[in-house]
C-alpha cells in the first residue's frame, strides 16, 4: 500500500457529488483491507499531506469559445516583465468581467471550485454538483446555441517551474440546453509543442490530471486567494479577523479538505460498526475506556483553555519588561543630582548676564563707534593731551639751575624768583580741552583715553566671551530641563507599567496554580488508563479473530486522531510566519499608521498592536479598515505557498476610499509578482490610470457588439479605455 491518506483522499475525490455514500465506503473497506501493516505510516502521511502546495506560476493566455458573453475571445499576456508586473482589462458592468474570472475558476478546476473552494464570489457558481450543472447550463453563450452549437471550451495556458501547462475543458449539452457531465472532458498539455500529459497505468485520468493542477497551480482551496472579486474581500472582511486567519491557513494547507475527510471516516466507522456485535465484558471495557477518555478529553480542554489564556498575558508581560528596560534605570540620586547641578548653571548664567549688563553699560557705546572714528578721536585726545602736560621733573631742574647762578641771590630774593617760576610753571600745566572736545570740560581726559584702549583691545572680546558662555549654559540648562522632563514623563510610565504588570503578573500566577492542577489530574487520568486500555484490548484481540470488520473500523478511527493531532500540531506553525507577512502589507496598505504589529497565536487569535502593546481591537474599526486586512491577509496567504501566487481580480477597488485605492494600486505594482485587474472605468480612472501606467505591461478592454437579430456579444479589444488612458 502506497500513501494511506492520499488513497483515502484519492476514493473521497472519486465520489464526491455522489448522493450515496456506500461506493465511498467500500473503497474505504478495501483500502483499511490492505493497509493493516501500514498503520505506522499513519503520522507521517497525514503530515505529508498538510502543508502548503502549488505556486510560483502565472497566467500567460485564456481563450474562451461560446462562454457566457463571448462567443469567442483571448486574453493573450506578453513576456513577464518583472518590473511591470500589471494587467489591465477594462470594462463596464455587464460586458464580461466576472466571466473571465468564472471562466478562469471553471477552466482549472471544474465542478472543485464550488465543492472544495468558496464558490465564485457571485452565488452563481457555488454548491455542489446541482448547482454546478445549472451553472453551465447557464455559461452556454445562447447565439452560439441557437445557431447548433453545444460545446463550451475553455483554454488556459501557464508558465510554471516546470514550463508550459495548457489546461483544456470541454462542457457539452444536449439539444434541450441540459450539460451532458459525464461528456466533460479535461486535457492537459506541456511545452511548446503541447504534448499531452501522459497517465499513469495505475491512476484515472481525471483524478491525476485534477492532482497535477493542484501540484503546480494551487489546490482548489487556494482560489479565494488568487481568483477573487472585491465582494469576496467584503465578505471576508464581514468575518472576525480570527476567523478570517484560520480559514486562510485552513485553506493554504488544505485542512477543510482533510476535516472532510475526517468527517467522512467518522461517519464509516459508526456505520461499520454496527454490524460488529461485541460482548458484555468487552462492552463493559469499552464503556469504561470512553469514559475515562472522555475525562481525559475534558482535561485536555480545560488545559488548552487555560493555556490559551495564559500564552497572551505571557506575550504582554514580557512586553511590558522589556518596555520598562527601555525607560532606563534612572534613580532619586540621579535626579537630584541633575536638579544640582542645573541649579548651579542658573546661578552661573545670572552672575554673567549682570557682568555683562555691567560691561555693555561701559563699552558698548564706544564699541558702537566705527573703528576709523574711534581711532582718529583717540589720536585726537592723545595730542591735546600731550600738549597741555609739563614734566615735574622739569620743574626741578629749572629751579636748581637758578640756585647755582653765581652771584647767589639773598634768601629773599630767591625766594621770590623760585614763586614766580613755579607759578609760571603751574600755568603751563594747567589742562587745556584738544580742540573739539569742549564736552570733555570737568573730565579727566587719560582715563577716557585708557578706556577707549581697553574697549579696542579687551572690551569686544569680554563680551564675545560672555555671550558664548551665556549660550553654552542656556543649551545646558535646556538639556537637563528635557531630560529631567523625560524622567518625570519615564517615572509615571514606569509606575503604570509596573502597575499593569502586578495585575498581569497575579492573573498568571493565578493561570499557572490552574495549569499545574490540570496537569496533576491529566497525569493520574493516565494513569488510571493503562490497566482499563489493557482489559478493553484483551477483550478486542479476542474479537478481532471472530470480526474482521474490526480492523477497519480501528484503523479509521486511528486515521482520524492521527490527522487530527497533525493539525494541532503542524497548524500553529504557519501562524507565526503568517503573522509576519500580514504585517508587512497590512502597514504598507493602511494609511493611518498606528498598527506596529498583527500578533497571531497557536489558536489562531488576532490581534493589532500599537508601539505600546496595545490591542487595537478594542476599537471599531472602519468598512475600509477591515477591508485592508482581509486584503492583507489574501496577498500573505498567496505568498505561504512554494512560490507566490499571481492575483486575479474582479473589481479590486470595490468600496474602498481614495488614500485606500492609491495604498492598494501601489502595493500591487510595487510587488514583481503578475497581478490581473478587471476594472471598471471609474474605479483606475485618469489619476489612478496614471498613478500605475508605468508598471502596466498588457492593456485590454471589453467591448459590448449588439446583434440586430437578438442578444450581443463581447469581444476583447487591445488597449485600456481611450479616455482614461489620455
Amino acid at each position: 500500500m502506497g500513501d494511506p491518506i492520499s488513497q483515502l483522499m484519492d476514493a473521497r475525490r472519486s465520489c464526491e457529488g455522489v448522493g450515496n455514500r456506500r461506493r465511498l465506503f467500500a473503497q474505504f473497506d478495501q483500502i483499511f483491507a490492505e493497509g493493516v501493516g501500514d498503520v505506522l505510516d499513519l503520522p507521517t502521511s497525514a503530515a505529508r499531506s498538510l502543508g502548503p502546495a502549488g505556486g510560483g506560476f502565472r497566467l500567460r493566455s485564456l481563450t474562451m469559445t461560446n462562454w457566457k458573453a463571448f462567443r469567442s475571445g483571448t486574453v493573450q499576456l506578453g513576456i513577464h516583465d518583472t518590473n511591470r508586473p500589471l494587467t489591465l482589462i477594462g470594462g463596464n458592468n455587464g460586458n464580461g468581467k466576472t466571466s473571465i474570472l468564472q471562466a478562469l475558476t471553471m477552466g482549472l478546476y471544474g465542478s472543485r471550485c464550488s465543492i472544495e473552494g468558496e464558490g465564485l464570489g457571485a452565488g452563481e457558481g457555488g454548491g455542489r454538483r446541482t448547482e454546478y450543472r445549472l451553472f453551465i447550463e447557464r455559461a452556454m453563450h445562447r447565439p452560439a446555441f441557437e445557431a447548433g452549437e453545444r460545446m463550451i471550451q475553455v483554454t488556459i495556458e501557464f508558465v510554471t517551474r516546470q514550463g508550459l501547462l495548457e489546461i483544456e475543458r470541454h462542457w457539452y449539452l444536449d439539444d434541450a440546453g441540459r450539460f451532458l457531465e459525464e461528456d466533460e472532458e479535461l486535457v492537459l498539455r506541456t511545452g511548446e509543442d503541447r504534448d499531452i500529459v501522459p497517465v499513469p497505468a495505475d491512476r484515472e485520468l481525471a483524478e491525476y490530471y485534477e492532482e497535477t493542477i493542484s501540484r503546480l497551480i494551487a489546490p482548489p482551496s487556494m482560489m479565494p486567494f488568487f481568483l477573487f472579486d472585491g465582494e469576496h474581500v467584503r465578505r471576508l472582511a464581514e468575518r472576525d479577523l480570527s476567523e478570517q486567519v484560520r480559514f486562510g491557513i485552513e485553506s493554504a494547507l488544505g485542512i477543510s479538505t482533510l476535516k472532510g475527510l475526517v468527517d467522512d471516516l467518522k461517519d464509516y466507522a459508526r456505520d461499520r460498526a454496527r454490524d460488529i456485535q461485541a460482548d458484555d465484558a468487552e462492552a463493559a471495557a469499552a464503556l469504561k475506556w470512553q469514559a475515562i477518555s472522555a475525562e481525559r478529553e475534558r482535561a485536555l480542554g480545560d488545559l488548552i483553555e487555560v493555556e490559551a489564556k495564559l500564552h497572551p498575558l505571557q506575550v504582554h508581560r514580557d512586553e511590558i519588561v522589556q518596555g520598562l528596560g527601555a525607560l532606563g534605570n534612572g534613580t532619586y540620586n540621579d535626579k537630584q543630582e541633575e536638579l544640582h547641578l542645573r541649579h548651579g548653571e542658573e546661578a552661573q548664567l545670572r552672575k554673567l548676564r549682570d557682568d555683562l549688563r555691567l560691561s555693555l553699560t561701559k563699552h558698548l557705546p564706544i564699541a558702537l563707534v566705527g573703528k576709523s572714528l574711534l581711532a582718529a578721536t583717540e589720536r585726537s585726545l592723545k595730542q591735546g593731551l600731550g600738549e597741555s602736560l609739563a614734566a615735574p621733573e622739569g620743574l626741578s631742574a629749572l629751579v636748581g639751575q637758578l640756585r647755582s647762578l653765581e652771584p647767589r641771590l639773598d634768601f629773599d630774593a630767591e625766594k621770590l624768583v623760585v614763586d614766580r617760576v613755579e607759578k609760571a610753571w603751574a600755568a603751563l600745566s594747567e589742562k587745556k580741552l584738544p580742540i573739539g572736545h569742549a564736552y570733555l570740560e570737568g573730565h579727566r581726559i587719560g582715563p577716557i583715553v585708557q578706556t577707549m584702549a581697553d574697549v579696542r583691545k579687551e572690551g569686544m572680546e569680554f563680551i564675545r566671551d560672555s555671550l558664548a558662555a551665556i549660550e553654552q549654559l542656556k543649551a545646558s540648562i535646556s538639556a537637563r530641563n528635557t531630560l529631567l522632563s523625560a524622567r518625570a514623563s519615564a517615572d509615571q510610565e514606569r509606575e503604570r507599567l509596573a502597575g499593569e504588570l502586578s495585575t498581569i503578573n497575579s492573573s498568571i500566577a493565578v493561570l499557572d496554580a490552574e495549569r499545574r492542577r490540570i496537569d496533576q489530574a491529566l497525569g493520574s487520568i493516565e494513569g488510571r488508563m493503562v490497566p482499563i486500555n489493557a482489559e478493553w484490548e484483551k477483550r478486542r484481540a479476542l474479537r478481532k479473530v471472530s470480526s474482521p470488520m474490526l480492523v477497519s473500523v480501528e484503523l479509521a478511527n486511528e486515521v482520524v486522531m492521527i490527522v487530527n493531532r497533525a493539525i494541532e500540531r503542524i497548524v500553529p506553525e504557519y501562524y507565526g510566519i503568517l503573522a509576519e507577512r500580514v504585517t508587512a502589507i497590512y502597514r504598507q496598505l493602511a494609511h493611518k499608521g498606528v498598527v506596529e504589529r498583527i500578533a497571531i497565536d497557536s489558536r489562531g487569535m488576532v490581534s493589532l498592536l500599537d508601539r505600546q502593546g496595545r490591542d487595537l481591537r478594542e476599537n471599531d474599526a472602519s468598512a475600509g479598515e477591515n477591508q485592508i486586512f482581509a486584503m492583507s491577509l489574501t496577498a500573505a496567504i498567496s505568498e505561504l505557498l512554494d512560490g507566490p501566487l499571481p492575483l486575479i481580480i474582479d473589481t479590486p477597488l470595490g468600496r474602498l476610499d481614495t488614500q485606500h485605492r492609491e495604498r492598494i494600486l501601489r502595493f500591487l505594482s510595487g510587488r514583481s509578482v503578475q497581478a490581473v485587474l478587471l476594472s471598471q472605468p471609474e474605479e483606475v480612472g485618469s489619476a489612478y490610470y496614471r498613478l500605475i501606467s508605468p508598471k502596466v505591461h498588457d492593456e485590454f478592454h471589453l467591448e459590448y457588439v449588439p446583434s440586430e437579430t437578438g442578444i450581443g456579444g463581447t469581444r476583447i479589444a487591445l488597449g485600456y479605455f481611450e479616455r482614461h488612458a489620455a
